[in-house]
């Protein structure tokens, strides 16, 4: 199978929350096809996957390794986390127009300023993260 072609994969998927720190019968679920195109990408198609590696986006919930799905055509809003080329080389920041700066979300990363006259394009906003929750 190329790329290109459909493929599906149904895993049961809980329709009820559990309450997170109780038990919950694992046998009370409703087997339901769960469509991760309609659940995760806008009408445009316009998204790239990219990974990530460090820790300087940690307090917005994006861990090092994270895998985010990026939206090309979404116009990038103050504080909206976003994947910028600056001069060459691609990181994930949030966008702060007001202040003209790309901020991390750990306090142990400095702002990069865009003032410096410095080449930056936003490659697109981030949508969500995929996390690794296990370390090998």
């Amino acid at each position: 199978m190329n790329r290109h072609e459909q493929s599906s994969l149904y895993l049961p998927f809980f329709t009820e929350l559990p309450p997170q720190g109780l038990s919950y019968p694992t046998d009370v679920y409703e087997q339901v096809e769960v469509d991760l195109d309609a659940q995760l990408l806008s009408k445009s198609r316009s998204h790239f996957f990219v990974q990530v590696a460090g820790k300087s986006m940690v307090n917005a919930g994006i861990l090092d390794k994270a895998i985010l799905l990026v939206d090309k055509e979404r116009p990038p809003r103050h504080d909206d986390i976003v994947i910028a080329d600056l001069d060459g080389v691609m990181t994930c920041r949030i966008l702060d127009t007001r202040a003209q700066m790309l901020r991390s979300a750990n306090l142990n990363y400095k702002p990069i300023s865009v003032r410096d006259g410095k080449p930056i394009e936003v490659l697109g906003v981030v949508t969500h993260a995929i996390n690794p929750l296990l370390v090998d």
